[in-house]
């Protein structure tokens, strides 16, 4: 099940770049993978023969990456969270450096229930750079 499965922050950030890279019927090409993750294709291999494991993703007979069911919905709520926490750590932080490193990592280290909860704690605040404060805008 969906709720109990556990992903490596590596998984997650695989994940998270074929949902972005999905455009209904025509799938993600390993090379858009390796391109947009700045990784190698046979890096891109292994991970998603370890995702279609996990019944995260299908390949068609050309090699085209598909989310199946349970992988969009899971991108979809890791994405938003990702969303949440990335924007948060910038505001924080400054810069993007290791940036989807940082964030997947948080990911990948709690329960996603337990992240979906922290984002909608974070989303409900708002960063005012002037007093570098959070303030609570609901």
């Amino acid at each position: 099940m969906a709720d109990t499965m556990t992903l490596t922050a590596t998984n997650i950030r695989y994940l998270l770049a074929i949902h972005a890279l999905s455009h209904g019927e025509r799938g993600v090409r390993c090379v858009d993978t390796a391109d947009a993750l700045q990784v190698s294709k046979p890096s891109v291999h292994m991970m998603t023969n370890t995702l279609r494991d996990l019944k995260l993703i299908r390949k068609d007979h050309y090699g085209a990456i598909f989310l199946t069911d349970l992988g969009r919905a899971l991108s979809a709520r890791y994405s938003r969270c990702y969303d949440t926490l990335s924007a948060h750590f910038r505001s924080l932080l400054g810069g993007d450096a290791e940036l989807r490193s940082v964030t997947c990592a948080i990911l990948a280290s709690l329960p996603l229930e337990e992240i979906e909860r922290m984002c909608h704690q974070l989303s409900r605040r708002e960063y005012t750079a002037d007093t570098s404060a959070y303030v609570y805008t609901g």
